[in-house]
């Protein structure tokens, strides 16, 4: 295993832990957007 491949890994957890963030966020948004608009 060559030092480079735990970086490549890294980069790689990284990139889908931003992806899954944005997600999360968009689904958190969603969600309360979606309550706001009911309660008026």
């Amino acid at each position: 295993m060559g030092m480079g491949e735990p970086m490549l890994n890294l980069k790689a957890v990284l990139e889908a832990h931003q992806c899954l963030n944005k997600v999360l966020v968009q689904l958190f948004v969603g969600k309360y957007l979606v309550r706001a608009y009911h309660g008026k």
